[in-house]
Parts: structure tokens; C-alpha cells; sequence
């Protein structure tokens, strides 16, 4: 295979996460940061386009997922499912809890 094709096809994750925010604390009138639960990867391709494919492929998986969920912003949030593609395995963030600066 050519060597620039090679470098240009980077593997592609196809991650599912649980993401939210959480309160990170009441300094200056209360402060939030995103959050994101790994739940698994939907596939892995090294083409950018099947990347797209695989994760249209779970459109309405993903919507019956999040029936009922109010959206991250609300009060009452419980998270909602998203689908990213990554460069890397899915992990779930932040690693450690962030502090207020």
C-alpha cells in the first residue's frame, strides 16, 4: 500500500457514551463540567466514510435510547447517549475530578 495512503487512514473508533455534567462545586455562583460514561465501541474502521456509515447505522438505536431523557442541560438530567468517533479506544472522562480555577 501506498506509504501516504497509509498515513492518511488513521483506525477510527465508533464510541457510544452516557454523557452529563456534574457540579463541580459552588465558587462563583455554582460550576459544572461535562462528564462521559464509555459504554462501547460500535465499530472500528480505518475509512473515515464507513466510520459515518457505522454510526448512521445506530441513528435509531441511539434515539430509543434517549426517549424520556431530558437533554444535559435540564435540571433533571440522567444523561443522554451519544455516538463520537474517536482516534483512540472510547474511555470514560474526565479521569479525575476537575477543580475550580
Amino acid at each position: 500500500m501506498n506509504a501516504t495512503l497509509t498515513k492518511d487512514r488513521k483506525l477510527k473508533h465508533v464510541n457510544l457514551y452516557l454523557v452529563d455534567r456534574a457540579y463541580g462545586g459552588a465558587e462563583e455562583g455554582g460550576w459544572w463540567y461535562p462528564t462521559g460514561e464509555f459504554v462501547s465501541c460500535l465499530g472500528k474502521t480505518l475509512d473515515p466514510s464507513a466510520a459515518n456509515v457505522i454510526r448512521d447505522a445506530h441513528t435509531a438505536e441511539l434515539a430509543q435510547l434517549n426517549i424520556g431523557r431530558p437533554q444535559v442541560s435540564s435540571v433533571l438530567s440522567i444523561g443522554r447517549y451519544e455516538i463520537v468517533i474517536e482516534p483512540r479506544a472510547g474511555e470514560s472522562y474526565p479521569s479525575h475530578r476537575p477543580h475550580y480555577e
